[in-house]
């Protein structure tokens, strides 16, 4: 037996050997009539089977798993070595194998493979490596495109939907790592916390769809997309501004910038926020703020820093929010309304008032900018009830006004703005707006493009590791709790039946 082992085992060896050999003796002789890049792609080719000529010697020295006739369980039923051996398929990134196994069964037992145990296989048979490189390739692009790249690099494909699986299959520990991940390191004292949400479509397949929204209403059109709620979490530190130096970056920004420049020689330099947490997803507004109040918990446990929840004016969304944060002492807690939106509804006013694009609205807007930002919102709103009154506008230019002066009322106690900017704090929800275009946008809204719901909250999970930087830790996490799931027991078993022996072949 073990003479057979060895024979089978030289073989391999040479065959990796013999391939290398080649490889330098094809370069020897061709050099001179092959151009680099057709050189580099046939050593790329030979470089993949010897990478799976190894893998082959590898499993080869582990053998088969044969630790003996008899297996003892925990409970102390014995398993019963099989008489024949089991192959299984093992497609690595250079390739596919077929792996010889030693089974071992009990009556009314799944079998159990000790070598499987020994080299943590994964359940389906992409290794490890090639599911990370699959995930890479799919969580960036279509995965129809993606493993036609993915072939194209290594010679052979792996099919959409097994694509598909293995994204799924990646993300079921995500809640889990988030739970048991710990907290960033601790930010400066004087760094306060951020946290914000916001949503985004996500186009659904038809059979989705019909799950969102039940029996349509004479005239009623089938809704395609489900809202994801995307949130972000960080530190940052204080960053003091004037509201003259706000509103002119955001009516003048190219002079602006042209003032910072010749004041300070270079381009004004905001903090850079501290270890973002970003997360989508498409379950329930309530648990998805949750997730992100225990991210905030981490960083903040004794609720000691300034927290600014950045909100884009959802008054529903907006008290989910305080609910979930409740916990915070509430003069600690500001909801600010994001200054974009408020310069949006300015420029509409200065349109109906000034005419589009002249420098006449501009300047409107510019110190109507500063008043909200001095704290002075209910004068905004005074002056646009008079404007309204005194020149008598109808129709889409009065409309105007009315919605402007609506949405300052309703959201004056989100804009306090001259506090916000004593205490530091940003006034603009710049980093859930990206996180909405990098998490959801960029990858869920290609042309064409519909999702499950279990297939979007997969992808939408690798993706929050990926743009949060999580990405390698938790792919080490991962093998690890699946190696605890599925081998737990046999390596136990094999620990306790003294058969830490070489796995070999049987004969």
């Amino acid at each position: 037996m073990t003479q057979i082992h060895e024979i089978e085992q030289s073989s391999i060896e040479a065959n990796g050997l013999g391939i290398l050999k080649g490889l330098y003796a094809w370069i020897q002789e061709n050099a001179d009539t092959v151009e680099a890049h057709e050189a580099e792609r046939h050593i790329l080719d030979r470089v993949l089977a010897v990478g799976l000529a190894a893998v082959e010697d590898y499993f080869a020295q582990k053998g088969t798993g044969d630790v003996g006739p008899i297996l003892v369980h925990e409970d102390g039923l014995e398993y019963h070595r099989h008489g024949q051996i089991q192959r299984k398929a093992y497609i690595s990134i250079f390739g596919k194998s077929r792996i010889e196994r030693t089974g071992y069964h009990a009556p009314g037992r799944p079998m159990v493979f000790p070598l499987d145990a020994e080299a943590n296989l994964p359940e389906r048979r992409f290794s490890y490596p090639l599911q990370d490189l699959v995930n890479d390739f799919g969580m960036n692009g279509p995965f129809v495109d993606a493993m036609k790249r993915l072939k194209k690099w290594r010679g052979d494909g792996v099919w959409d939907h097994s694509a598909e699986q293995i994204s799924r299959d990646s993300a079921e520990d995500y809640t889990l790592y988030y739970e048991t991940k710990p907290a960033p390191e601790a930010a400066p004292p004087e760094e306060y916390l951020i946290a914000s949400v916001d949503g985004k479509g996500v186009p659904m397949i038809k059979s989705e769809s019909a799950k969102i929204q039940g029996k349509l209403k004479k005239g009623e059109k089938r809704l395609k997309k489900k809202e994801a709620l995307v949130g972000a979490c960080c530190t940052v530190a204080p960053n003091v501004r004037t509201a003259e130096d706000v509103a002119e970056s955001l009516v003048y920004p190219e002079r602006a910038q042209a003032r910072r420049k010749a004041n300070r020689g270079e381009r004004d330099a905001n903090p850079k926020p501290r270890d973002i947490r970003r997360l989508a997803s498409l379950k329930p507004k309530d648990v998805v703020i949750q997730e992100l109040v225990r991210e905030a918990e981490k960083r903040d446990p004794n609720h000691e820093r300034g927290l600014a929840l950045l909100m884009d004016g959802d008054r529903g969304l907006e008290r989910l929010t305080l609910e979930a944060f409740q916990a915070w002492p509430r003069e600690q807690v500001h909801v600010i309304l994001d200054i974009i939106h408020v310069r949006e509804y300015l420029w509409a006013a200065a349109h109906a008032l000034h005419g589009d694009g002249s420098d006449a609205a501009a300047t409107w807007v510019y110190k109507q900018l500063v008043k909200i930002l001095q704290g002075s919102v209910g004068y905004v709103i005074g002056s646009l009830k008079s404007s309204l009154t005194k020149r008598g506008l109808r129709g889409g230019k009065a409309e105007a006004l009315c919605d402007a002066i609506r949405y300052f009322t309703n959201h004056a106690h989100m804009m306090q703005y001259d506090v916000y900017l004593a205490w530091g704090f940003p006034i603009a929800t710049g980093i859930v707006e990206s996180a909405c275009k990098s998490l959801v946008k960029n990858r869920m809204e290609g042309c064409g493009m519909r999702w499950s719901i279990p297939g979007a909250e997969a992808m939408l999970r690798l993706r929050s590791l990926y743009l949060s930087g999580d990405w390698e830790d938790y792919t080490t996490f991962r093998i690890d709790q699946e190696r605890a799931r599925r081998y737990g027991t046999i390596l136990r078993m094999l620990r306790a039946n003294g058969s830490r022996q070489p796995l070999r072949k049987a004969g």
